[in-house]
């Protein structure tokens, strides 16, 4: 494991060797305005770890992932690639604050509680939400799962831990109906953080983290909601343990449609702040993820331009072209083809004419097209590999360099239809931030933008970006350069989003 933890000395020389400003967070450390969001990577797709790389080298230096991520391969990438940077000598362990978070219950984590319910040993307090997601942060979970989350990132001590969305026990509540009044499934559920807190500080002493907080949807939410989270409240709980805990920050949704942590006074003395205000107050680190994922009453904005291109040839006339193609290989190659018992494949590996016809019928956005297409191109990849094996010459090689350029165009052409419309949704945002906006922010990126915004907004530490490729690390990293906002316009930009 790699040995160290971050410090103040060492990250605030991250930013002077850079030349670049940086944030703070109590804890300690000095962090980058923008974060390394590590949601939606994993340790199989080589151009995560180099976004990751490239991050780290441009002046971003605060990850943030979590155990249920990709199923721990999101980990195991941050690990892998922090630590070949460490040994090179391009990066110190003590420059990079570490965030991960724990609480799901999924994948593996999910496999192990059904063994241990199926061996009489159940995981106390377990929260079953629904099939394939349930929830738990009592110790017994949580010091399995902080073992196996310094093994995947291979680090003798994670900076910072957050209890991930404990808020599934008052949701899980509220959606069976409980006859428990809320004051009273309340109290259960900071008793429940109370436990987990307890053994937190624990892990601090023992060296293996340096601070533990939250990370919670709900702590923008009206105080009356009944999965609503209190800063406050934790803050309590906190204090109830030891005026010298380790509870140092929060994470929460932030973003032009999701103001509710800076405009919704839900937390303190009788609701008279916003979590914003609580967290500074006491100290408290803050870190802001889906800056650019805004839930709306409507639908999911994504808060960014998207390129449009000039479509060369009608999409009928591809996915036509497309089918003609499939309709060879179903014919004339297929019947050539053995499975592993020796049976002719079925030719049904190439459909995506008809598959993407259908797809056409449900206009898609481009963050949902994204998703299609990357189905798409891991499944195509996938078979075109495993045939190249066993046909090595003849009709497949001439078909396979036909067909691969054909659909690329063809999705390409999806993804250009997809950009327009949420284009159009981009332009809608524009028109309405700009005016509220200085001069010299408005030729920035709509993305860079909204990231700006978020890094002005008083009370927070860090923004937490998914930077999944190099551009848009490049693209995220510019944002900090804008010129600063003073709190009465940002206030009014959140306001005219309501």
């Amino acid at each position: 494991m790699v040995p160290g933890k971050a410090t103040t000395e060492a990250t605030a020389g991250y930013f002077n060797a850079r030349k670049e400003l940086g944030g703070w967070l109590e804890v300690g450390f000095h962090c980058s305005n923008v974060g390394f969001g590590g949601y939606r990577v994993d340790d199989e797709t080589p151009i995560f770890e180099e976004a990751l790389k490239t991050a780290l080298l441009s002046g971003c230096n605060l990850i943030d992932t979590s155990t249920n991520y990709a199923d721990g391969r999101s980990e195991r990438m941050v690990g892998r690639s922090l630590a070949e940077l460490i040994k090179v000598g391009v990066l110190d362990r003590e420059q990079v604050v570490v965030v991960s978070k724990v609480g799901y219950v999924q994948g593996q984590a999910l496999e192990l509680a059904q063994r241990q319910e199926a061996a009489g040993t159940p995981f106390p307090e377990m929260v079953k939400y629904q099939d394939g997601c349930w929830h738990c942060i009592h110790p017994d979970f949580l010091k399995i799962q902080l073992e196996k989350s310094r093994e995947r990132l291979g680090l003798e001590c994670i900076d910072l831990y957050l209890l991930h969305n404990p808020e599934y026990y008052l949701m899980d509540a509220a959606k069976k109906g409980s006859s428990v009044m809320l004051p009273k499934l309340r109290d259960q559920f900071y008793d429940r953080i109370r436990r987990a807190f307890e053994f937190l500080e624990g892990e601090v002493a023992k060296g293996t983290l340096q601070g533990y907080g939250v990370s919670s949807n709900s702590f923008g939410a009206k105080a009356g909601r009944a999965d609503a989270t209190s800063v406050s409240r934790m803050w309590e709980v906190a204090q109830s343990i030891s005026d010298k805990h380790h509870f140092t920050a929060i994470q929460l949704p932030l973003n032009l449609y999701e103001s509710g942590p800076f405009l919704e006074k839900n937390t303190g003395p009788d609701d008279s702040q916003t979590a914003l205000e609580c967290a500074s107050k006491h100290h408290l680190g803050v870190l802001a993820n889906r800056p650019l994922n805004a839930f709306t009453r409507e639908s999911l904005v994504r808060l960014a331009d998207f390129a449009v291109k000039k479509a060369v040839e009608p999409l009928d006339s591809l996915l036509a072209e497309l089918g003609e193609l499939e309709a060879e290989f179903t014919q004339s190659i297929a019947p050539t083809l053995k499975t592993a018992s020796g049976s002719a494949v079925v030719g049904t590996l190439f459909q995506w004419s008809s598959d993407l016809g259908q797809v056409r019928d449900v206009p898609l956005d481009a963050d949902r097209w994204t998703q299609v297409e990357d189905q798409v191109r891991g499944h195509v990849s996938q078979v075109v590999e495993q045939i190249s094996l066993q046909l090595k010459t003849g009709p497949w090689i001439d078909w396979r360099d036909r067909y691969l350029p054909q659909l690329d165009e063809t999705l390409e052409t999806f993804r250009n239809e997809a950009h327009q419309r949420s284009q159009k949704v981009s332009d809608r945002v524009t028109a309405k931030l700009d005016p509220l906006l200085p001069e010299s922010w408005r030729a920035a990126p709509l993305s860079q933008k909204a990231l700006g915004v978020l890094i002005h907004t008083p009370g927070v530490s860090c923004v937490l970006n998914g930077m999944r490729r190099p551009d848009y690390v490049h693209d995220s990293m510019q944002s900090p350069k804008l010129p600063r906002l003073e709190e009465e316009t940002v206030r009014k930009i959140y306001e005219a989003f309501l």
